[in-house]
This record gives C-alpha cells, sequence and structure tokens, in this order.
C-alpha cells in the first residue's frame, strides 16, 4: 500500500470484544508499529463497535 493510501486510512472492527478486539487490537500495534497505531486512535480514524 503507497504512502497516499495510508495517509487517509480508517481501519473499522466489529465483532466480539474478548475475542476479535483484543485480537485485531493487538495484531494492528504490530503491524503497523505503536506510533502509526496510535496516531490512527488520536486522529479518530481507527473504528470499534465491539460488543
Amino acid at each position: 500500500m503507497n504512502f497516499e493510501a495510508r495517509r487517509n486510512a480508517q481501519i473499522y472492527v466489529c465483532g466480539h470484544f474478548e475475542g476479535m478486539g483484543k485480537g485485531v487490537d493487538a495484531a494492528l500495534q504490530d503491524v503497523l508499529g505503536k506510533q502509526y497505531y496510535s496516531m490512527l486512535v488520536d486522529k479518530g480514524r481507527y473504528h470499534r463497535d465491539l460488543y
């Protein structure tokens, strides 16, 4: 994925908090790096609909 595509990325995660929510959250931090992950959260571009 090129920089232009990532620059405005929005990530949406839906599912059960205990299973999918925690796992996806940890995987995103590993894949994206903590700095980029934190930027997504701070800018409101990481959306979670967990139950």
